[in-house]
């Protein structure tokens, strides 16, 4: 999952976000119904997911029947990338359930389809469009580095914010902070990393402020901050750290500056990516043929 968004904005492309992968991860399980057309979702209350495996099965096996179950900690509606989560491990196990070959590509167009989506099930970091899915392109892998995660609390509506504000910061500002987003990528430097998701990040105030914003730059500087980070739609915010020593520091001073109604944690920076494995304890299902057998995807790289 994310802490928002390294950059976020329109440029001559199209829409477009780098997103922010953390140590988090959301996982779904998924079973073959003997039911055709069947399509549950547990949680019941996960519909988004259930919209995407309803497309998934239209143009992949109409009859198809399918039972997933959702793993995920992480609050709704703030910048995680919560939703994503669930959409892109449902529609991974599903697909591997099904026999169907899900690309990368194809999958940020089905979840598109279904709502704003972020670049996290992709390897490493990406450029993606995240209205459409029409563009995905690979940076690299993330530097070594930690977030110190400020969550206040509160929850929006992702495809709301989109609506009323559109879906990013203008041109000149965005590709701004996407090359350096690019050039920091490509030189493992984080340094310059947070140059461009700091630009990118005051250039959003306009669009969506964040009353966390200037508290945490002036924590960052404070106590050897690379950068600021965002969730462009939603309402987390964070301090990119190099050192955990360092990020630990500026949560200590964040917990005295902001008080107990934020949330803090420090997280890990990870590339992005969807493993999909067997069930170790469905291996004689297999092994005998059973077409029940369960798959399981996580949302996440851990192999850092």
């Amino acid at each position: 999952m994310t802490c928002g968004e390294f950059v976020q904005g329109v440029n001559s492309d199209g829409p477009f976000l780098v997103s922010c992968p953390i140590d988090l991860l959301g996982s779904a399980v998924c079973t073959r119904s003997d039911s055709p057309g069947h399509i549950r979702v547990m949680p019941d209350d996960r519909l988004k997911t259930a919209m995407a495996l309803g497309l998934l099965i239209s143009e992949g096996e109409p009859r198809a029947g399918l039972e997933v179950r959702l793993a995920n900690t992480a609050p709704i509606g703030r910048g995680y990338g919560s939703s994503t989560a669930d959409i892109v491990a449902g529609l991974a196990a599903a697909a591997t359930v099904l026999g169907i070959d899900l690309t990368a590509e194809g999958i940020g167009r089905l979840a598109t389809r279904v709502e704003p989506t972020d670049g996290s099930f992709a390897p490493g970091l990406v450029i993606f469009d995240h209205v459409d899915g029409n563009r995905l392109e690979a940076l690299g892998e993330p530097p070594s580095g930690y977030v110190l995660v400020a969550d206040p609390g509160y929850e929006l509506e992702t495809a709301h914010v989109h609506r009323d504000l559109g879906p990013g910061i203008g041109s000149a500002e965005a590709n701004e902070a996407l090359e350096m987003v690019r050039a920091g990528v490509a030189a493992r430097d984080l340094g310059l990393i947070g140059k461009g998701s700091t630009l990118s990040a005051h250039a959003n105030q306009a669009r969506l402020p964040n009353p966390l914003l200037e508290r945490l730059e002036l924590i960052g500087k404070r106590c050897a901050g690379a950068g600021l980070v965002v969730a462009h739609s939603g309402t987390i915010a964070g301090v990119l750290f190099s050192d955990v020593q360092a990020a630990s520091s500026g949560r200590a001073r964040a917990t005295a500056s902001l008080g107990s109604g934020v949330m803090l944690s420090v997280r890990q920076l990870r590339g992005g990516g969807i493993d999909v494995v067997r069930l170790a304890h469905e291996c004689r299902q297999v092994a005998t043929g059973d077409p029940m057998a369960n798959w399981f995807a996580h949302v996440g790289d851990d192999e850092n």
